[in-house]
């Protein structure tokens, strides 16, 4: 029998789910990002799933578990809601490779674009998906592709950062033994302090707990990070100030662009 059939309660039974689902992937070693999912997008896959049809469900666990997809997202939400747009009541979600979408453009932003179908959904996709020369509010049809990791340089990506991170943490004795070690995702905004565990000429990671970690991408010409020292990461809507401490007591700062 499904869980989303049980239905015990009177009330409650969706955030009981959610509790219960968010436990059950943390022991995974992964976390769940529920707040970038619309209500709308929510009541229709769990009717498709209650159908049968579970596809647009794990389409929406697929993307609740991807940094690369969760920040798009995020950013979407807070354009449309600081244009009072009722996002919660709209479908909302990145674009399906191989997905084919029609509609008009709403905006472009670094390496993403937003956009409202025909079917009155809006979709976050990337730029290079479609042709540069349309403008925000003309009609557009595109087929959506397999992601390009917008994090590459130099043939690095963040995967091999993040694998790198797990084997330094496990070696070092910074995780705890036989708990699954996960990457989190870097927040809009605040501060995060942690033991830097991995660095490549593009990527840092940082350990923020015994098994969670973030990765950072580092600006062009960046100097190398000693792994095992302490790295204070200020956040601010996308970019990030990283503050690194030398030996002798003085301190390196670089400004850090996230492609969205």
């Amino acid at each position: 029998m499904e869980l989303n059939n049980l239905h015990p309660y009177r009330e409650g039974n969706g955030h009981t789910q959610r509790i219960f689902a968010e436990a059950l992937v943390r022991q995974a070693g992964h976390a769940l990002h529920f707040d970038v999912v619309s209500k709308e997008r929510m009541i229709r896959a769990s009717i498709l799933s209650a159908a049968g049809d579970s596809t647009m469900m794990i389409r929406l666990f697929q993307e609740i578990t991807n940094p690369e997809r969760i920040q798009p997202l995020r950013r979407a939400i807070e354009f449309l809601a600081a244009n009072r747009f009722p996002w919660n009541t709209t479908y909302l979600a990145t674009a399906t490779p191989g997905q084919k979408y029609a509609g008009k453009l709403v905006g472009r932003e670094g390496a993403a674009f937003m956009m409202r179908t025909d079917l009155d959904q809006i979709i976050a996709g990337q730029q290079a998906d479609i042709p540069t020369e349309i403008r925000s509010g003309e009609q557009l049809s595109f087929t959506a592709r397999e992601a390009t990791a917008p994090d590459l340089r130099g043939g690095v990506s963040r995967s091999d950062v993040a694998r790198d991170a797990v084997e330094y943490m496990r070696r070092s004795n910074t995780a705890i033994a036989n708990m699954p070690i996960a990457e989190q995702t870097t927040p809009e905004t605040g501060t995060v302090t942690g033991i830097a565990v991995a660095d490549r000429d593009t990527h840092l990671a940082v350990a923020t707990a015994p098994n969670s970690f973030v990765v950072i991408e580092k600006p062009t010409g960046a100097g190398a990070v000693e792994l095992g020292k302490r790295v204070r990461v200020r956040f601010n809507r996308g970019h990030s100030i990283i503050k690194l401490a030398h030996d002798r007591g003085r301190y390196r700062w670089f400004l850090v662009h996230f492609h969205r």
